[in-house]
C-alpha cells in the first residue's frame, strides 16, 4: 500500500493539476450555472497561479476516483491557486461605471445595484457579455472588461476557500465531500484547442438581430450620442426619425445598406449586373463565382467556404447516434422557456419560479440528451458522470465548468479549430476571462457566411450571432459526431 502511494505521489509530481469542476458548497460557475444547487454562489475562475501560492504538481493521468482517495497530505501538495485582482470591489465598480450603465440598460434592470457580492448583479453582467452583437465597439470593450474583472474578483473568494480547506487538511483532515470540493476548485490547465474564425468571413447580417431582440436596439441609438455610427441619422433629420427613408434616397452614398438607395444608384452596389456588362471579355469565365463570392473577399475561394455551408447545416444522424435534427428542433422549441415539466429540479430549488435562473448548461444538456447522447449515472459531484434526476442532478448536467470536464475527459470528442469545421447541433463552451474556468455553454443552430448562430439560455436567444465571442473570449467547440456514446 505504501509503495502504491509512493508511486502515485511520484506520478502526481510529474505534471500540473488541472482537475476542476464546481463544488456543491463553495461556488457557482458564474451566473450561467444554476443557483440553489450549491451552498454558495461563487465560481472558480483562474488566471495563471502565482508562484508563491502554487506547487507545480499534479496528475493529468489520475482518475477522479484516485484523486478522491488520495491522502490529505498528498492532495495538499497538488493544490493550485488563482491570481487575484488587486483592486477592491469598490474600485472595480468605480473603474467600470460606463460598463455598469450599459449592463443596466441592456438587461432591462436599471435599478439593480452594482454589488459584486450580489449574484444577481454578476448574472446581469454575464448576460450582457453574451450579447455582444447589440453593442457598439466602445460598449463591447467596456462590457468585456467588466465581465473579466468580475471573474477575477471571484478568484479572491475561491482562494480563500482553498486556503481554508488546505489548512483543515493539514490539521484535522478533510471529509470525503471536502476533498472533492478541493479537487473541483482547481483550474483547468490545458483546456485544448481554441475555436478560431475562418479568414475572410462576411459581415453579420444586420436584419437578424432586430428579429431576436427588436426592442433592445433602440435604446443604444438614443443614449450613446457620441458614437460615430449614430451621428449621420441625426445630422440628416435630428427631429424626425421616421423620415429616414427619403434622405437616403437623396444621399445614397452615406447609407448604402438601405433598400431604396441601391435602386437609385445601381452603380454603387449593383455589382452583379453592370461589371459583367462593362468587362465581359476580361473575366468571362469568372463572372458567376464573384456573384456568389463577392470580390471584396477573394480569400474564401481557397478553403471552399460555400460547399461546407450546406454540409454544416445538414441535420443528420451521426454514426454515434447523435441526431442533430432532434437536438436543434428541441433547442428551437424551448429557446425562450423552461421545460420544468421534465426538468423541474432547478425551478424547485429556486423557489418555484418558472425561469428565474440562468440555466445555459442545463438547457444544453437537455438538447444533446434529446439528440441521443446517453446519460452516465453515478456520484453527482464527479464530472465522470452526466445525468439528470429530480433529487440531485450531476454537476456536469447543469454547471458549465463540470460539463466541459465531462465532455473533454470522459466523452473525448474532437474540437473544431475553425468555424468551417462546425455543424449545426455542435456544442460551444466559453471562458470569458481566458483563465481556465468555463462560464457558458450554447448549442450551434446555424452557420452562414462563416458566422456562428447559436441558441441558448442565460439571456434567452435563438440563432444569435456569437461570432464576436471568438475575438473576445476563449471559445471551445465540440464536434458532436466524435462524442463517445
Amino acid at each position: 500500500m505504501d509503495e502504491k502511494r509512493k508511486d502515485r505521489k511520484r506520478r502526481s509530481k510529474a505534471k500540473v493539476i488541472w482537475i476542476s469542476g464546481i463544488t456543491a458548497t463553495a461556488l457557482v460557475v458564474g451566473s450561467l450555472a444554476y443557483a440553489g444547487a450549491f451552498e454558495s454562489d461563487k465560481k472558480p475562475t483562474a488566471d495563471k497561479p502565482s508562484a508563491t501560492e502554487q506547487t507545480q504538481v499534479a496528475a493529468d493521468d489520475l482518475t477522479t476516483e484516485e484523486l478522491a482517495d488520495m491522502p490529505d497530505k498528498e492532495l495538499v501538495d497538488n493544490v493550485s491557486y488563482y491570481n487575484e485582482i488587486s483592486a477592491s470591489k469598490e474600485q472595480i465598480v468605480q473603474q467600470n461605471q460606463k460598463a455598469i450603465y450599459i449592463v443596466k440598460q441592456k438587461t432591462g434592470n436599471p435599478s439593480i445595484k452594482p454589488n459584486l457580492d450580489d449574484k444577481k448583479f454578476r448574472d446581469h453582467v454575464k448576460a450582457a457579455a453574451t450579447n455582444l452583437d447589440q453593442l457598439t465597439p466602445q460598449e463591447k470593450q467596456e462590457v468585456t472588461k467588466l465581465v473579466k474583472d468580475v471573474g477575477k474578483y471571484e478568484n479572491k473568494v475561491n482562494n480563500k476557500r482553498i486556503r481554508e480547506l488546505t489548512e483543515k487538511a493539514k490539521t484535522k483532515g478533510l471529509t470525503k465531500d471536502e476533498r472533492m470540493e478541493l479537487i473541483n476548485l482547481q483550474p483547468i490547465k490545458n483546456p485544448g484547442s481554441v475555436l478560431k474564425p475562418d479568414k475572410g468571413i462576411e459581415e453579420p447580417e444586420k436584419q437578424q438581430p432586430p428579429k431576436d431582440q427588436p426592442s433592445k436596439e433602440q435604446p443604444p441609438a438614443e443614449q450613446p450620442g457620441d458614437k460615430p455610427g449614430k451621428e449621420q441619422p441625426p445630422a440628416e433629420q435630428p427631429g424626425d426619425k421616421p423620415g429616414k427613408e427619403q434622405p437616403p434616397a437623396e444621399q445614397p452614398g452615406d447609407k448604402p445598406g438601405k433598400e431604396q438607395p441601391p435602386a437609385e444608384q445601381p452603380g454603387d452596389k449593383p455589382g452583379k449586373e453592370q461589371p459583367p456588362a462593362e468587362q465581359p471579355g476580361d473575366e468571362s469565365d469568372q463572372e458567376q463565382p464573384p456573384a456568389e463570392q463577392p470580390g471584396e473577399q477573394p480569400g474564401k475561394e481557397q478553403p471552399p467556404a460555400e460547399q461546407p455551408k450546406d454540409d454544416q447545416n445538414k441535420l443528420e444522424t451521426e454514426k454515434n447516434g447523435y441526431n442533430r435534427k432532434k437536438a436543434v428542433d428541441y433547442a428551437y422549441k424551448w429557446w425562450n422557456k423552461r421545460n420544468n415539466a421534465e426538468y423541474g429540479y432547478y425551478s424547485r430549488v429556486n423557489g418555484g419560479c418558472a425561469a428565474c435562473w440562468y440555466d445555459c448548461t442545463n438547457f444544453v444538456s437537455q438538447v444533446i440528451k434529446t439528440g441521443g447522447i446517453k446519460e452516465k449515472v453515478g456520484r453527482y459531484d464527479w464530472y465522470d458522470y452526466w445525468f439528470y434526476n429530480d433529487k440531485q442532478p450531476g454537476l456536469s448536467w447543469a454547471v458549465a465548468h463540470s460539463f466541459y470536464k465531462h465532455m473533454d475527459e470522459v466523452r473525448k470528442p474532437q474540437k473544431a479549430d475553425y468555424v468551417s469545421q462546425l455543424k449545426a447541433g455542435d456544442i460551444i463552451s466559453v471562458d470569458f476571462e481566458g483563465d481556465g474556468s468555463i462560464d457558458h455553454s450554447v448549442v450551434v443552430t446555424k452557420i452562414k457566411n462563416g458566422r456562428i448562430y447559436a441558441t441558448y439560455h442565460t439571456s434567452d436567444n435563438k440563432d444569435k450571432d456569437v461570432t464576436d465571442w471568438l475575438t473576445e473570449y476563449k471559445v471551445y467547440a465540440f464536434k458532436m459526431e466524435t462524442v463517445k456514446n
